[in-house]
């Protein structure tokens, strides 16, 4: 039972990092993003028995700039902060990886345009959500944790409104004609 706990372990974690490399990999190479991608110590709020909202939050912060200082600001804290984001998407929510049974609730959804543009053509009229996505012009234009602190609060609104996981936010980011 074990050896195939490990065999599952070590092909979510592969396929985990080989998408968040396909979300930025973009002019970038295998060599500069695999390291950033590993530099989290995951296994902090992966295998915790439960972990508190603060505890995550505080635990994301540390990674993001990790991540960013490590790539010596070749990746704005907006593109760390997806390649976090992207890999807990693939290992909690859709693997469902062995983790702390409440880590889904506090996982963040990646941002990028086409989140955001479905965002603001949606909930463009609602204050509350606009004032705090309002400030997103690209996600290299993310350059410290407040900002993108403040984006994921407006994810927070629409997840309330919509009554589902902030993860689950993500379902907005479709084509246009799919949302």
């Amino acid at each position: 039972m074990n050896e195939i706990v490990g065999r599952r372990e070590a092909i979510v974690t592969a396929f985990s990092e080989w998408t968040a490399f396909c979300a930025a990999r973009r002019g970038r190479s295998s060599e500069m993003l695999y390291p950033l991608i590993r530099k989290p110590e995951y296994s902090e709020i992966l295998r915790a028995a439960h972990v508190s909202q603060d505890e995550f939050e505080k635990w994301h912060a540390k990674s993001t700039m990790a991540i960013h200082d490590a790539s010596e600001e070749r990746l704005s804290v907006g593109w760390g902060a997806k390649l976090i984001n992207v890999y807990l998407k693939t290992r909690v929510y859709i693997a469902r990886d062995f983790c702390s049974s409440n880590l889904i609730e506090f996982i963040h959804p990646p941002i990028d345009n086409m989140l955001v543009n479905n965002i603001r053509r949606m909930y463009g009229n609602r204050r509350e959500i606009w004032q705090k996505i309002s400030i997103f012009s690209s996600i290299a234009g993310i350059s410290d944790y407040s900002s993108y602190r403040q984006i994921i609060d407006g994810c927070r609104e629409i997840a309330k409104e919509r009554q589902c996981l902030l993860i689950e936010v993500d379902e907005l980011w479709q084509p246009v004609s799919r949302v």
